[in-house]
């Protein structure tokens, strides 16, 4: 396989309108730096291996940036990045698709903004995903096994997070996100699941899953009209928390989906609706249960 290094990556990127590329990514330094502004074009690299722990930083692009069976044999981070979609290709701006990640970590930092869906899928040996600090129109994860930790800090989901067909093996946490809906289908969990200090704009709906250890949805920061709450053909073998009321301190935290429908779930361990004002004037209005 040709062996060229980042900056050479980068100058074929720059050099044409679209880029297939097979080699070997390899630099001398402990990383390799992906850093190039101004360019309108898509970018795809299919059975590049990245021998070092690469970094996509300050992108400012519009552009689809796809990647095809690559190897990554360090971490794989985006920082800081912009991009924004092609005319005429409104559905992705980052499409990672059968990618060999050698139980390395993936990160997205420091203010990214993707203008069109980031999808990550049929991944192989991913260890941690940690998302911080960044807005998204669409995330998706599908049939893909992370053998660590999902990680999810202070970030915008436009339209929404789905995970689907996935196997996370160790714990979820999401805090201080904001999402449009968050959809997990036909996904088992490991470990615990948390959802904490979260604003949602739509729904979330949990269905035909798998949880072995305990799942706690605390309290949303914002309340909006209309929220649902869909559990749908899952299986619980620990309990599943969903509560409508916290106190930290001397701060009080309420709210939750005004309506929750649960049917044909195994519950295990049982279900727990918690909360100080669950009542006429309270955010859960309707409670539909179906064994």
């Amino acid at each position: 396989m040709n062996r060229i290094t980042g900056q050479d990556l980068i100058n074929k990127i720059l050099e044409t309108d679209e880029v297939e590329l097979t080699c070997e990514v390899f630099d001398n330094s402990a990383l390799t730096v992906i850093e190039f502004s101004g360019l309108e074009k898509s970018i795809t690299l299919k059975n590049v291996v990245f021998s070092n722990p690469v970094v996509f930083k300050n992108l400012q692009l519009k552009c689809v940036l796809k990647f095809y069976d690559c190897t990554f044999r360090g971490d794989i981070t985006f920082d800081n990045c912009q991009l924004k979609a092609i005319s005429g290709e409104h559905y992705y701006t980052v499409y990672l698709h059968n990618c060999d990640f050698n139980n390395n970590n993936f990160f997205v930092k420091n203010n990214c903004f993707f203008y069109s869906t980031f999808e990550i899928s049929f991944a192989k040996v991913l260890k941690t995903i940690d998302i911080q600090e960044s807005v998204f129109t669409q995330f998706n994860l599908k049939r893909t096994e992370l053998n660590g930790k999902l990680l999810l800090s202070t970030n915008e989901f436009k339209q929404g997070l789905r995970i689907e067909e996935s196997t996370i093996i160790s714990n979820v946490r999401h805090s201080s996100n904001s999402y449009g809906s968050l959809v997990w289908m036909n996904t088992t969990f490991k470990k615990k699941v948390f959802l904490k200090d979260s604003v949602l704009n739509d729904h979330i709906s949990i269905q035909d899953c798998s949880f072995e250890d305990t799942i706690n949805i605390d309290p949303y920061n914002k309340m909006v009209p209309n929220s649902v709450l869909n559990v749908i053909d899952n299986k619980f073998k620990k309990e599943f928390t969903v509560s409508y009321y916290k106190k930290i301190g001397q701060n009080v935290i309420t709210g939750g989906a005004e309506t929750i429908y649960i049917f044909s779930n195994e519950f295990d361990d049982g279900i727990f609706i918690s909360g100080d004002n669950i009542g006429p004037n309270a955010n859960l209005k309707t409670l539909w249960i179906d064994m």
